[in-house]
C-alpha cells in the first residue's frame, strides 16, 4: 500500500472588497458563489478551503463591540436609575441613541463607513455623550423639587443656570480631539473616524440637552409632588438623601481646615508624579517612545 502523498498541487486565489463596500456582505456572497461553482464548474475532487475571511473575522469584533456599547449603555442608565431615580434614567437613555443616530448619520454624510474604529469611537464616547444630559436632568429635578417656582420656569431656569459650563465642556472636548484630524501617515485614516465621532456625538449630545432632556423631563416631573418640609436644605431636594449625606462626610473636613487642604493639595501632586514616573522608568510599556 503506498503512502499518501504529502504534497499537493493547489492554486491560491485572494479576493478583496472595493473602497466603502462592506466586507461582511462582500465574504457572503463569495462563499454563496462558491458554493454554486461546486455544483457546476469545480470537479469533485478538487477540495476548496477557506484559510482567511476577513469579514468574518469583522463581524465577529464589531458583534463584540456592540455589546460592549450595549453593556455601557445599560450600566450608565442602571447607576442613573439608581441615584437619580427612573424618569431622570430614562431621559438620558433616550439622549444617547439620538446622539449616537445623529453622529453615525454625519458619518453617512462625510462617507465613513461602520467599522471597529467607528464603534469604539462610540464606545469611548458613552461617557462624554451622557454628561450634558445628566447634568440639566439633576439640575432640572432639583429646582422642580425646591418648589420656588412652577416646573415650567423652573425648568427654563434650570437649564439657564446650568449653561454656560455644558457649552464650555463641549467646546472643550471638541479642540481636545482637533488634533486628530491632522494626523499622517499610515495612523491617519484610523484616527480620522475618532476625530469626527467623538466631537460630533458630544455637539449632539449637548442639543439633545437643550431641546429633548428639558423637554422631558419637564414632561415626566411636572406633576410630581413638591415636599413642604421647609427645614430640609434646598440644596438637597432631589438628591436621594445618602448620597448627600456621604458626600458631605467626604467633603466637609477638607472645606473646614486648611490643613487637610493642603496635605490633599501634596497627595495629589505625589500620585500625579508616580503616575508620571511609571512612564519615566519604562513600568508602563508604550507603543510610541520618546526617550
Amino acid at each position: 500500500m503506498q503512502d499518501e502523498p504529502s504534497e499537493y498541487p493547489a492554486v491560491t486565489l485572494s479576493l478583496a472588497k472595493k473602497p466603502g463596500t462592506n466586507a461582511v456582505d462582500v465574504s457572503k456572497n463569495i462563499l454563496a458563489l462558491l458554493d454554486e461553482l461546486k455544483e457546476t464548474i469545480i470537479p469533485e475532487d478538487v477540495e476548496v478551503q477557506v484559510t482567511r475571511n476577513y469579514g468574518y473575522n469583522a463581524q465577529e469584533k464589531v458583534n463584540d463591540l456592540l455589546l460592549s456599547l450595549g453593556f455601557a449603555v445599560f450600566t450608565v442608565v442602571v447607576l442613573l436609575a439608581f441615584a437619580l431615580g427612573w424618569r431622570e434614567a430614562l431621559v438620558v437613555a433616550l439622549a444617547v441613541p439620538v446622539s449616537f443616530s445623529l453622529a453615525l448619520f454625519v458619518n453617512y454624510l462625510f462617507g465613513y463607513t461602520m467599522n471597529r474604529v467607528t464603534l469604539f469611537a462610540l464606545i469611548l464616547s458613552l461617557g462624554l455623550v451622557v454628561d450634558d444630559p445628566i447634568t440639566n436632568v439633576d439640575n432640572i429635578q432639583r429646582h422642580i423639587f425646591m418648589g420656588r417656582r412652577k416646573p415650567f420656569s423652573a425648568t427654563l431656569f434650570a437649564v439657564k443656570e446650568v449653561l454656560p459650563p455644558v457649552i464650555m465642556s463641549t467646546l472643550a472636548i471638541i479642540i481636545s480631539f482637533v488634533p486628530l484630524f491632522f494626523i499622517t501617515g499610515m495612523m491617519g485614516p484610523y484616527m480620522a473616524p475618532m476625530a469626527i465621532n467623538v466631537p460630533m456625538t458630544v455637539i449632539f449630545s449637548t442639543l439633545c440637552a437643550l431641546t429633548i432632556v428639558p423637554w422631558m423631563t419637564y414632561a415626566l416631573l411636572k406633576k410630581h409632588p413638591v415636599s413642604d418640609d421647609s427645614s430640609a436644605d434646598d440644596q438637597q431636594k432631589g438628591t436621594p438623601s445618602w448620597i448627600f449625606k456621604t458626600y458631605r462626610t467626604i467633603v466637609a473636613p477638607f472645606l473646614e481646615s486648611r490643613f487637610k487642604q493642603y496635605l490633599l493639595l501634596i497627595v495629589i501632586i505625589a500620585l500625579m508624579g508616580f503616575s508620571v514616573s511609571l512612564v519615566l522608568f519604562r513600568a508602563v510599556p508604550l507603543k510610541i517612545g520618546f526617550l
